[in-house]
């Protein structure tokens, strides 16, 4: 892709992660992200498609572990931890943009553990 596309996706990204992030400042547990799930997913299913196309494979496989459990959430199961997961993914999010090292992989397999 071109350095443009590259620029342009990134900040929609980062404008994704702060829109989540905006929406977790509301949230204080679990049950909080019960009722935002739908808006958070809105951010995550964007971010699922663009880190693709920018060759962010670990961020495409975190944000589409995210999308799966919180459309989970939307159908409406309870996923216990899910709060603190957010939490954690999203200043490993934007590390991955920064190209800094990050636990992406961690929370995409304890995601991965918690849907099996």
């Amino acid at each position: 892709m071109s350095d443009e596309f590259i620029t342009v996706a990134t900040q929609e990204i980062r404008d994704d992660v702060l829109g989540m992030s905006n929406i977790m400042n509301s949230c204080q547990n679990d049950v909080n992200v019960y009722d935002v799930a739908a808006e958070l997913k809105k951010h995550t299913h964007k971010i699922k498609g663009l880190s693709p196309m920018m060759e962010k494979d670990d961020l495409g496989d975190l944000s589409a572990s995210l999308d799966l459990m919180l459309k989970k959430i939307v159908e409406g199961n309870k996923i216990e931890g899910v709060f603190d997961i957010i939490t954690k993914s999203l200043p490993a999010m934007n590390l991955s943009l920064d190209n800094s090292p990050n636990d992406q992989d961690l929370i995409t397999s304890q995601i991965k553990e918690i849907l099996s």
